[in-house]
């Protein structure tokens, strides 16, 4: 028996990710799996829709549901489950839902407004997470609606087998493209590794902060007089202006990470690289400028030494960064 909105309480276990529950409830009643509630929704829509994947799993699994019933589209916008995940950005689903045959040949499936899964990336807002599931999609053979019509019409039309030379594939803009989208997967983020990272990031920051705090309370050297301070005005200035920079940084970065904000997104990304190396940087010339303030230290050589070893570092890491924000935009573009 339905309520009053059409569903069955297998509906309901998969709304609520009861994976157990439909399990039993499917082995009871095989066809219940087939019902649809109120708004021509099956019990995998209701699974995505509410991000219970392994509660899918449970209903693909249990349910030996056939090739049209994986491939469904609701009755109000015709949205099939890889619609969804990906209207939804569930990176997990989407993969899931290609591992599946019957899906991966059917993925060029348009819903009643004419999108394919991949038109459905277009017109959404554009992130990392798009980006991911772009690649995911394209590398299954789903391309976008305009692309596939081209083929049809290009298929049906032409009764003549030369081929332009500009339409000729150039080589080198073939390897570039593998190059970008080989680069992109591996310097893409993985969402898991970077939450773990967040209280790590939050001790190593917090720590500076302290260090920084503690060399203004005991600057090297102990408390000077008036007269050495002002034979080192110079050198002392710089070092406590490079040590508030580094103790205010490295506040930021503390402050941002324990706001709670989601590490995935590109531009925290961004800004946290930013105040990190702007940290670390200010650091690295507070120290320089502390061994000038320390008695019975000569650091000229060696000062210099660290400074350039520390810039070399430093431009590897800018054409690291630079590499991935390209290869970014590369895709986001194409």
């Amino acid at each position: 028996m339905s309520d009053q909105d059409g569903r069955i309480p297998l509906h309901y276990a998969a709304m609520r990710g009861r994976r157990e529950v439909a399990r039993e409830l499917i082995r009871a009643k095989p066809e219940s799996v087939m019902v649809l509630d109120g708004s021509g929704k099956t019990m995998l829509h209701l699974c995505v829709e509410h991000n219970h994947l392994d509660t899918l799993k449970t209903l693909v699994q249990e349910g030996h549901v056939g090739h049209n019933f994986l491939n469904f589209g609701d009755f109000n916008r015709g949205n099939t489950l890889l619609h969804l995940a990906v209207m939804f950005k569930q990176i997990q689903t989407v993969r899931y839902l290609l591992s599946i045959p019957k899906i991966r040949e059917e993925g060029n499936i348009k819903n009643n407004m004419g999108y394919t899964a991949l038109d459905m990336l277009e017109h959404g807002t554009r992130d990392f997470k798009s980006l991911q599931m772009q690649l995911m999609l394209m590398d299954a053979g789903i391309i976008k609606n305009n692309e596939h019509n081209n083929q049809v019409d290009h298929t049906l039309s032409t009764t003549i087998t030369v081929v332009p030379p500009m339409t000729i594939a150039d080589p080198n803009a073939k390897c570039w493209s593998k190059f970008l989208k080989g680069m992109n997967k591996f310097l893409q983020h993985k969402s898991g590794r970077l939450e773990e990272m967040r209280g790590m990031l939050s001790l190593v920051a917090t720590m500076i902060s302290s260090m920084t705090f503690n060399v203004v309370m005991n600057p090297p050297g102990g408390h000077m007089s008036p007269a050495t301070f002002y034979m080192t005005r110079e050198i002392t200035t710089s070092f406590i202006t490079y040590n508030t920079i580094a103790f205010i940084a490295s506040l930021s970065v503390t402050l941002l990470l324990v706001s709670g904000v989601p590490l995935k997104n590109e531009v925290t990304m961004g800004i946290l690289s930013i105040g990190t190396g702007v940290t670390l940087t200010f650091l690295m010339l507070t120290y320089i400028y502390a061994l000038f303030l320390c008695p019975y230290t000569f650091p000229y050589t060696g000062s210099l030494s660290m400074f350039f070893s520390w810039l070399g570092l430093v431009g590897v890491i800018v054409v690291f960064t630079i590499t991935r924000l390209v290869s970014w935009l590369v895709k986001k573009i194409l």
